[in-house]
């Protein structure tokens, strides 16, 4: 605790013992220690009024209301902390009911202008971001927006932090035009704080530049990308930064998708080169790099180039602890396993898509979004099983994805509305599949139940996961 913080504690004490309530000097005390879940300096820079005022409520005269809000506040910091201890254990649906309460207590008083409102609501998204609770969190970040502002004067780094959150969670919801104008915010707010050459700006720059790719507007998405890179080359000596890794991929890619595959490769080779400087050649960093330099290779038309770089990648993942990021791992072999799916090693690519699947299943918490790509690996794997000709393997990925989107109409939903260039051929699979399923029936025993209850499934299979167009096709061929 700062000299000045103790200072503060010293006059609201003075303040509350003038007024006869000897019992809320310890109570403020909890107050500041309740409250250092954020840095100390966010207290330094309010009034010694703001402070007391904010605390308690207490105006000089009104002392049954002081007391009243007293009685709130111990309560709302307990909860905090129980809160923070539960978040720092990764306990988080444990520790999200905590929040909410704490937060409807910061509501009666002192309002949500005040940086206890802003730690609750903070620590509540964080929650919501690990349990997937999409909707709920764009609300709480919208809410942290408000009270951020109303805490601080506008340009307060909290207050980009919000910004940001709010406008990554948009753009992964395909809502770049709505993201765009927080993250131009965010970004205006790092360059006057903090100045051109700082990391977070550099992040601010790499959000608007990741709306940009996805909308395609690869001129713009490379300014932006380039202008992040060079502030994060500025820094390099401080050491490895995950987000320079993520910008120089996306750079990577938007030269990808533009044809650009010189420019592309030479980006990832790139990349490889600085991880080996850092002696981090073993790492999913290196296995990312790896895989997205194959991909390149693989669009230009470089096969033998993309297979000797899948192998370092396979080398890299084999060789990683089993307590590694598994949601990172199992994204990693979903892109190995769509780049064997264009060269059509159907093998090799079910193995991958086996993996991806395995090291989803590690990951504790997942929303909506990993439970579609979790699906669409299986659909996948259906289409992989089925061209090696083991039709009960189908079956059993088929029966999975189809669990998935009988469990979760947001999964359902994802699946019809699949734009991934590989949807096509995951639709193309499935019409196959239910095609040979009754001939495959027809050389094997079986009870009219099981039949029954086989086709049962293939036509559940149609309504959830085919969209209408391909039902109508498949109809036609059986």
């Amino acid at each position: 605790m700062t000299k000045k913080q103790y200072i503060l504690i010293g006059s609201v004490a003075l303040v509350l013992t003038l007024a006869g309530t000897s019992a809320l000097i310890l109570a403020a005390k909890d107050a500041f220690i309740g409250a250092s879940r954020e840095e100390s300096n966010s207290y330094n820079s309010m009034p010694i009024s703001k402070l007391i005022s904010q605390s308690f409520g207490y105006d000089g005269k009104n002392l049954a209301n002081c007391r009243a809000n007293q009685q709130i506040m111990s309560r709302t910091f307990k909860l905090m902390i129980e809160a923070d201890k539960l978040i720092q254990a990764e306990q988080f649906e444990k520790a999200y009911p905590i929040d909410c309460d704490a937060l409807a207590l910061v509501e009666k008083f002192p309002g949500l202008n005040c940086l206890h409102a802003v730690d609750i609501l903070t620590a509540k998204a964080e929650c919501e971001a690990k349990l997937g609770l999409r909707a709920e969190r764009k609300k709480t970040l919208e809410t942290l927006i408000v009270a951020t502002e109303g805490t601080y004067n506008g340009m307060h780094e909290r207050v980009a932090a919000a910004l940001e959150n709010l406008g990554d969670l948009l753009d992964d919801e395909d809502k770049q035009s709505e993201a765009i104008p927080y993250l131009e915010r965010a970004y205006q707010i790092r360059l006057k704080g903090e100045g051109a050459n700082s990391e977070r700006t550099a992040y601010a720059l790499s959000l608007l530049a990741h709306c940009q790719l996805d909308l395609k507007n690869y001129k713009e998405a490379d300014r932006l990308y380039t202008q992040a890179i060079a502030v994060y080359e500025k820094l390099d000596g401080e050491g490895f930064s995950e987000s320079q890794q993520i910008a120089r991929e996306n750079l990577a890619n938007s030269y990808r998708w533009q044809n650009r595959h010189k420019e592309a490769l030479a980006c990832e080779l790139s990349l490889i080169d600085d991880l080996h400087k850092k002696h981090l050649q073993n790492s999913l960093y290196m296995a990312a790099a790896f895989t997205s330099a194959a991909d390149t290779s693989q669009d230009s038309g470089e096969k033998k180039l993309a297979e000797q770089y899948l192998t370092e990648a396979e080398a890299i993942l084999s060789e990683l602890d089993a307590k590694s990021d598994g949601r990172e791992k199992a994204n990693i072999y979903k892109d190995m396993a769509d780049i064997y799916h264009e060269q059509g090693n159907s093998r090799a690519e079910l193995t991958a898509r086996i993996n991806s699947i395995e090291n989803s299943k590690t990951v504790k918490y997942s929303d909506d979004r990993d439970q579609i790509e979790l699906a669409q690996n299986y659909l996948h794997a259906g289409g992989c099983a089925l061209k090696l000709k083991d039709f009960d393997q189908a079956r059993q990925f088929y029966s999975q994805a189809l669990a998935r989107a009988r469990d979760n109409e947001e999964v359902k939903i994802g699946l019809k509305n699949d734009k991934e260039p590989l949807q096509k051929d995951w639709q193309k699979d499935l019409r196959e599949y239910l095609k040979q399923s009754h001939k495959h029936m027809q050389g094997k025993p079986a009870d009219r139940i099981q039949i029954g209850a086989m086709k049962a499934e293939e036509t559940e299979i149609m309504d959830l996961l085919v969209d209408d167009k391909t039902s109508k096709d498949s109809q036609s061929v059986n």
